[in-house]
C-alpha cells in the first residue's frame, strides 16, 4: 500500500504534495473501492489508526499535504482553533457569503415591505424564492446586520 499511495506524492523539502484525485482541496484516494482521505490515510500508514471522533489536522496548514510529520489528530475544536489561530477563516457577509440567496439590495426591499406591513412574511419570501424564515430572520434584525 505504502509504495502505491507513493506514486501519488511530490515529496518537497517540508510538505509531501498529494498529486492525485482531489475532492474540496484534499487528497482522495480509492482503497477497496472505497473513496477515502490521503492524509488519512497517510496517518494510518505511518503514524497508526485513528480514534474514534477525532479528525487529521494539517499542522502546515496545507489541505494538500501527507506528510506524516505535519499530520495530528485532534476534535473539530482543535481545527477549529488552528484555522483561527492561522487566520483562515472566512470573514464574508450578505451577499458575499457564497450561499446566499439574497443581495443587500434585496434585504433593504423586504425591510422596506415589513415596514409597509402589506405583505405576510410566507408572501415576502415566495416573491424573494426564499424561506419565510428567512424573512423572519431579516424582521427580527438577527441576520443582515451590516445593512
Amino acid at each position: 500500500m505504502e509504495e502505491r499511495f507513493l506514486k501519488y506524492v511530490n515529496k518537497t523539502e517540508s510538505c509531501w504534495l498529494w498529486t492525485g484525485g482531489t475532492v474540496k482541496g484534499y487528497g482522495r484516494i480509492s482503497i477497496n473501492n472505497k473513496r477515502c482521505l490521503a492524509h488519512r490515510v497517510a496517518y494510518e500508514l505511518w503514524k497508526g489508526s485513528i480514534p474514534v471522533r477525532l479528525l487529521i489536522r494539517h499542522m502546515c496548514h496545507n489541505p494538500l499535504c501527507v506528510n506524516p510529520e505535519h499530520l495530528e489528530t485532534g476534535t473539530h475544536q482543535d481545527n477549529t482553533n488552528d484555522m483561527i489561530q492561522a487566520n483562515r477563516q472566512i470573514h464574508t457577509k450578505g451577499e458575499d457569503q457564497p450561499t446566499s440567496k439574497l443581495t443587500n439590495a434585496e434585504v433593504v426591499k423586504i425591510r422596506e415591505y415589513l415596514n409597509e406591513g402589506k405583505l405576510t412574511q410566507r408572501q415576502l419570501g415566495k416573491l424573494f424564492n426564499v424561506a419565510h424564515c428567512t424573512i423572519g430572520i431579516i424582521k427580527r434584525g438577527e441576520g443582515w446586520k451590516h445593512i
